[in-house]
């Protein structure tokens, strides 16, 4: 049975003489009762505090210098009593410190020098440890004998030994993660460590855990002295920075997971009062607290404390080694007294679990970072190993010193994952997220990025109602002006583009698409409120030198000790390192395997766990665990870049749906695919080496049938059930025709893109898609595609050359239609004639109807630039019967409207109304309503030119009501303004002032300035009829500055109104100069409102 000598000191006297009072008991028994006078009080105070103090100074001769500490110790503590004290001490046992008196607790006693011992200190005993005891208050109630411990300790919980490990040393964690790792080979421990280090992870992994021993290293700080001052220890918040935390606030997160023991250590060479206050005040709601002076504990430590033993003697007993070797380390030798632990209880230590009760089994734990919807790419089985990365660029983007982050490195070096960490992150923080990733079949574009950003906002609340988001989907804006949108929706908004895998030019390494290219310049240079995180191989030479708003962070490989983790996570692994069967060489060796490829991360471990012999490919071995039939579903599969349905997973493999689901677990369980919603997706860095494995017809077939089901699911409005959209699902589809060597079907679906793309306006990506057809073979139909795509962006050279090229191959209706109205376009009246008949007859020939009638049409179109109406009339009636006879009731609306606008042209109103009826009746059969407004509109124009003003406003309003549901802005203006005409006409000067400042209104915010001008023109010709002529004067000034500023002809009609009335009013040159400063004033200030009020009232 052991001996215990306990020394308790309280404090007694007053503030100005503090004293000491001693007493000493040796085994139960009370040898010494003394006082310390407060001369010796401040001298033990002052040992305290040279000790803190003497290793964060570095001097020499410490060794010389610690005896004489240990010398004091005894001569101010034990020698007057020695005679009594000294045959009873000498036989060992522990030393137990009991005090609230912070310094004494911090005095070396393990340095304590005894007579007959002064070569060596009397802790290096095998026998004999050193105990602290925290003690709330001043002198014990009683003065019988102490107890040396207030409480007895509590039942044990079940083993295995359950440690958890947080370093918050950003130099150096991952050395003491290694060197911790190499410490628990071959012992029956449970280690988990933590990956940032922060406050908030510790109550969560504690939470999850339930740890016996918690090991934290890191920075501790004290506020004030050590007596009365605050303790607090260092984490990591998520903005990189030091969050300080008390022993009051980390108490009850180990209290509340069953924590038995804390180890609190650091880099520190020697003690530190912060750490030992700490532990001082852990210790009343543990076990035990240890401060351990110096890095990661050594195995011997760990091992006993993973059998079970006593913890304070299988952390002394190693303590009591290292202090012995420095105490005997020469004075020139670097690094005397490396670590010893301090040990603080206040109940008997005991072991950290009861090994006598039945094991409990512990499942191995990790994060599991899902991809973001709609992409492959950002998955990651166990995360970790970035928190340097983490720590440096979230701050940054949170804080907007960077806005734009591209993640650049080799394939595998884990940028998706580190990109999809950080959206997260983002996300978590506020901001909305636009994920778009590319793959082999779909790279990111203009097309896509709009279409996705403009239906994802619109299906968000926040963002739904927004003139922006409006905007962006408007296919009547060109492309750029579009991304223009996004650049104004982005700057004004908390919203995050993430681009994964952004595809370069292999030869200029620039970005292919220019429309995109130039999104990303301008989001290097600043996107206020929102941010931008794109993964590619390196940084697009669109921008190679970044503005300071845009950092390059090129990402390095896993380390060796993340390598190590990473491989541990699986339960497999981990049990035969616990067992000692994987020793940690073994697995330090796997690492040049990873070097060699780090995207078979998770392959490498798959295979270790069912044994992977030297120089063989993990993949090789992990194809030995499946069937035959179960391999080649799974190289089938492989053809998929996107995550995919187990329905999709089979019509890929060529097999059935049960097949698919007995294979899945299995494919998951060795890492080569994973669940994603309700969605699998093969590992990428699996795929191309599965695909190696089948023949060059076996892969063809699979490439067919994934393009197949994924065109099925497009064209049938699923492509959301796979979290892709209709357009993506077509690419995918045309990309795996394209594999399968199947240039009729992919030439198919490129039609069918391109249909789709031309009538959004993606004319940039419609041609990139039909040029890669015609790379691979020449056709007709994809040079008209590319023709009519430069014709709507109005470059008409490169369109006819399209067209022409298209002739050569073969006479086409469609090649002779377009460039019959790119030469009707020019005024080639001639030309155009011939090329449209030649398409005419070539309808004929095809008894293709609707072909006829849109030459028919074109025809038309002649014929009125010829002034002959009569004749363009005729034609449009022949392609209207056609098409009435086709039942294609939009294609008759618009054929009928044309003819209205040719009989509203000739004044022929009485024929126009009953045309533009017709036409208005088919749009609302086919429940077009954006046409049913515009038909309305028309037709309010013909009752108000007829003196039918009561029916025209009837028309115009409800125009109105559709286009505010409808949220078409220009509509609505288009309606106000119509109003606004016809209440001028009535005679109702306000109202007609009302609806006109409206129209007004809107026209500012969409930017129209031809419309605008035109409402300032009619509010200062209503200011006129009012007999506010000088106002009225100013008003159509401001609309000829409007209309001069875009370089409109208009405004030749307008200024000589704006002379003429100037001269009524008698203006000279200057006046009539100083008017038009005094406008353009008003104008630059705001917009002419304040003109508009002063004129017709607030």
């Amino acid at each position: 049975m052991q001996k215990d000598t306990i020394i308790e000191i309280w404090e007694t006297g007053t503030a100005a003489a503090r004293a000491f009072e001693i007493r000493i008991a040796v085994d139960g028994e009370v040898v010494m009762n003394r006082r310390l006078n407060p001369v010796e009080a401040m001298e033990a105070r002052e040992i305290s505090s040279q000790y803190a103090s003497f290793f964060s100074n570095g001097k020499k001769g410490k060794n010389s210098y610690l005896h004489l500490l240990g010398e004091s110790i005894f001569r101010l503590f034990f020698q007057p009593g020695w005679q009594e004290l000294g045959p009873k001490i000498l036989s060992g046992g522990r030393l137990i410190v009991i005090s609230s008196i912070p310094q004494i607790l911090l005095l070396p006693w393990e340095l304590l020098r005894l007579p007959g011992f002064e070569d060596m200190a009397d802790g290096s005993s095998p026998d004999f440890a050193v105990l602290r005891v925290p003690m709330e208050g001043g002198r014990p109630a009683s003065s019988s004998l102490p107890a040396p411990f207030l409480s007895q300790p509590s039942e044990l919980r079940r083993g295995p030994l359950r440690m958890l490990f947080f370093s918050t040393n950003l130099q150096h964690f991952e050395e003491e993660e290694l060197s911790l790792l190499k410490a628990v080979q071959g012992l029956d421990i449970h280690l988990e460590m933590g990956e940032t280090a922060s406050f908030e992870e510790l109550k969560s992994s504690i939470e999850s855990f339930q740890p016996h021993l918690v090991y934290l290293s890191g920075e501790a700080k004290l506020s004030g002295e050590v007596s009365g001052g605050e303790a607090r220890l260092a984490f990591m918040d998520p903005a990189g920075k030091l969050d300080l935390r008390s022993a009051e606030e980390i108490a009850p997160v180990l209290k509340s997971g069953g924590v038995e023991c804390i180890i609190i250590g650091g880099e520190g060479n020697g003690p530190d009062p912060a750490r030992e206050l700490l532990c001082q005040r852990l210790a009343e709601d543990l076990l035990m607290a240890v401060a351990w002076n110096g890095t990661v504990a050594p195995q011997e430590i760990v091992r006993s404390l993973s059998q079970g033993e006593s913890a304070d003697e299988a952390i002394w007993r190693t303590g009591q080694r290292m202090l012995k070797e420095g105490l005997e380390e020469k004075e020139e030798k670097k690094g005397a007294i490396q670590a010893y632990p301090f040990i603080y209880a206040v109940r008997e230590p005991t072991g950290l679990f009861d090994p006598n009760k039945k094991r409990e089994e512990i499942k191995t734990r990790y994060q599991e970072l899902p991809p973001m919807p709609g992409m492959t790419e950002g998955h990651a089985r166990g995360f970790l190993d970035r928190r340097k990365d983490l720590l440096r660029l979230y701050p940054d983007l949170r804080q907007g010193a960077v806005n734009a982050l591209i993640i650049t490195g080799e394939l595998g070096r884990g940028k998706s994952a580190l990109a999809n960490f950080l959206a997260r992150m983002l996300a978590a923080s506020g901001y909305f997220v636009l994920p778009l990733g590319g793959t082999a079949h779909n790279p990111i574009s203009s097309a896509r990025l709009i279409e996705a950003a403009g239906l994802q906002l619109a299906a968000a609340g926040e963002y739904q109602g927004l003139e922006g988001t409006k905007r962006l989907l408007d296919s009547s804006l060109p492309v750029n002006e579009r991304l223009a949108v996004l650049m104004e929706l982005l700057r004004s908004n908390r919203i995050l583009i993430f681009w994964d895998d952004l595809d370069l030019e292999e030869k200029t390494g620039r970005i292919s698409d220019p429309h995109l290219g130039e999104l990303f310049c301008q989001m290097t240079k600043g996107l206020h409120s929102s941010r931008a995180i794109i993964s590619s191989q390196k940084v697009p030479a669109d921008a190679s030198i970044l503005p300071r708003l845009a950092i390059n962070w090129k990402l390095d490989r896993l380390s060796r000790t993340a390598f190590l983790r990473f491989m541990l996570q699986d339960r497999i692994i981990a049990d035969g390192y616990r067992k000692g069967e994987i020793a940690f060489d073994a697995l330090s060796d796997l690492y040049s395997l990873y070097e060699r490829d780090p995207s078979k991360l998770e392959q490498i471990r798959s295979a270790l766990a069912r044994g992977l012999p030297k120089d063989v490919d993990p993949l090789a071995r992990l194809a030995e665990c499946l069937s035959p039939e179960s391999l080649l579903a799974l190289q089938c599969i492989a053809v998929y870049d996107v995550a995919m349905s187990p329905a999709g997973f089979a019509a890929a493999g060529g097999t059935d749906l049960e097949s698919i689901a007995e294979s899945l677990p299995l494919w998951e369980e060795l890492s080569l695919c994973y669940k994603t919603g309700n969605l699998w997706a093969v590992h990428s860095s699996a795929r191309p080496a599965l695909r190696e494995g089948l023949s060059p017809e076996e892969i063809r077939e699979a490439h067919k049938r994934a393009g197949r089901f994924l065109e099925e699911m497009a064209e049938s409005g699923r492509s959301p059930e796979l979290f892709l959209f209709r357009l993506d699902g077509l690419l995918e589809a045309r990309g795996h025709y394209l594999e399968a060597g199947d240039l009729a079907e992919a030439r198919r679906v490129t039609a069918r893109i391109s249909s789709y793309l031309d009538r959004r306006g993606y004319y940039t990506e419609l041609i990139r898609l039909n040029r890669e057809i015609l790379e691979l073979e020449p056709d007709k139909d994809s040079m008209n595609w590319i023709a009519q795509a430069y014709a709507h962006q109005m470059d008409l050279e490169n369109a006819a050359q399209w067209y022409k090229k298209a002739l050569d191959m073969a006479p086409d209706a469609f090649s002779y239609q377009g460039l019959g109205m790119i030469q009707l376009g020019r005024g080639e009246y001639d030309l155009a004639e011939e090329s449209l008949e030649k398409a005419l007859q070539i309808h004929l020939g095809q008894k293709d109807q609707r072909g006829k009638a849109a030459v028919l049409q074109a025809l038309a179109s002649i014929d009125m630039s010829r002034k002959s109406g009569s004749a363009a009339k005729d034609k449009l009636e022949r392609a209207a019967r056609i098409l009435e006879d086709l039942g294609d009731r939009m294609g008759e609306a618009a054929v009928l409207q044309e003819m209205a606008n040719i009989d509203m042209m000739q004044g022929h109103y009485d024929s126009a109304w009953p045309r533009l009826a017709r036409s208005l009746e088919l749009a609302r059969e086919a429940k077009d309503r954006a046409g049913e407004a515009v038909l309305l509109f028309y037709l309010a124009d013909v009752d108000r030119e007829t003196g039918e003003l009561a029916r025209a406003t009837e028309e115009l309003d409800c125009a109105l009501a559709i286009t505010r549901d409808l949220g078409d802005r220009k509509g609505m203006a288009a309606s106000l303004h119509g109003l606004g005409m016809i209440s001028s006409q009535a005679g109702e000067m306000e109202m007609a002032a009302e609806h006109f400042r409206e129209a007004l209104q809107v026209y500012q915010e969409l930017k129209d300035q031809a419309g605008e001008a035109g409402a300032l023109f009619q509010l200062g010709a209503l200011a006129v009829q009012m007999d506010r002529i000088q106002e009225g004067l100013r008003l159509m000034a401001l609309s000829a500055v409007v209309l001069r500023s875009i370089n409109s002809d208009e405004v030749k009609n307008i200024e000589p109104v704006v002379e003429r009335l100037a001269s009524q009013l008698n203006f000279s040159q200057d006046q009539f100069v100083a008017m038009l400063q005094e406008v353009m004033h008003s104008y630059v200030k705001d917009k002419g409102r304040g003109l508009i009020e002063r004129t017709f009232g607030g």
